[in-house]
């Protein structure tokens, strides 16, 4: 009776080790090839369809072609996207320097109004909250904490 238990105990972990080892290679496995990926289709189709030699060469030099094209427009769409990205840098630090001068301009406005001494205090100021932002910015992301579950 041990013995049956035995092995019946050692049929039931392996079983799960197998489960766990096909599972990470499902997760590890990388996409086909491109061409990987034509062969395959069109070895379906000659036994889906059944295809002769002369069919099955016409269909895979379209699909070349196919793929050839499709690598062609992706590669010309890459370069956009990145043309578009410089110029929405370029856009935005255009802004940002723009928005600066606004801000100078603002302040030299205030200053305007103040004494010697407030203006010199107005500029601790302005330095105070400079600092502060700075810090602000350069913070870890705080972690949310989580709400109790609801049972």
């Amino acid at each position: 009776m041990k013995r049956v238990m035995l092995i019946g105990m050692s049929l039931l972990f392996s079983t799960g080790v197998f489960a766990q080892g096909e599972k990470s290679q499902r997760q590890t496995r990388q996409a086909p090839d491109p061409k990987e990926r034509q062969e395959q289709m069109l070895n379906t189709m000659k036994e889906e369809l059944a295809l002769t030699d002369v069919q099955a060469g016409k269909i895979e030099a379209i699909m070349e072609r196919r793929r050839d094209e499709a690598k062609k427009e992706f590669e010309a769409t890459k370069e956009e996207r990145m043309e578009r990205m410089e110029a929405l840098r370029e856009e935005r630090r255009l802004k940002m320097e723009a928005m600066k001068e606004k801000n100078e301009a603002y302040n030299q406005e205030i200053k305007a109004l103040l004494s010697e001494e407030q203006a010199e205090k107005y500029d601790q100021y302005l330095q105070k909250k400079r600092e502060e932002w700075r810090s602000h910015r350069r913070r870890p992301a705080m972690k949310r904490p989580r709400m109790p579950r609801r049972r």
